[in-house]
């Protein structure tokens, strides 16, 4: 996984250790679905928002599926910069990737970017991460 991380980072400029955290926290690198709210993978990003991204970003995500990995991590990460760039900063970008981007970085989980903080912690000092 750690290849299409780096990848992302690479063209998006989100920092490998955010989507490595958010990953970790969406599905423990397990890529599942959750047809509560409609998402799958391992970044739990739903086709739909997948399809959106696709359509403003072809040249990243042509040839992607919505829910191979590869996918995931490049939708997440494209998803990401433009919460970025929306709320001006990667708290904020990560706010809005749990909640709903129209939401004012309204929490569905209050832990998440605590959550996120430790793990990204424990990937910038390479300590275990949770399975």
């Amino acid at each position: 996984m750690t290849p299409a991380l780096k990848e992302a980072s690479s063209n998006t400029g989100v920092p490998f250790d955010v989507l490595a955290g958010v990953m970790i926290k969406e599905s423990r690198g397990v890529s599942v679905n959750n047809m509560t709210n409609n998402a799958g993978g391992l970044m739990q990003l739903s086709q739909v928002k997948f399809e959106e991204l696709q359509g403003r970003y072809p040249n990243l995500l042509n040839g992607k599926a919505w829910n191979s990995p590869e996918g995931q991590v490049m939708g997440a990460a494209l998803f990401l910069k433009e919460m970025k760039a929306k709320s001006g900063s990667w708290d904020g970008a990560m706010a809005l990737y749990n909640g709903d981007e129209n939401s004012g970085g309204k929490l569905n989980d209050p832990n998440y970017l605590t959550e996120i903080h430790k793990l990204m912690n424990d990937i910038d000092n390479h300590l275990p991460l949770p399975s």
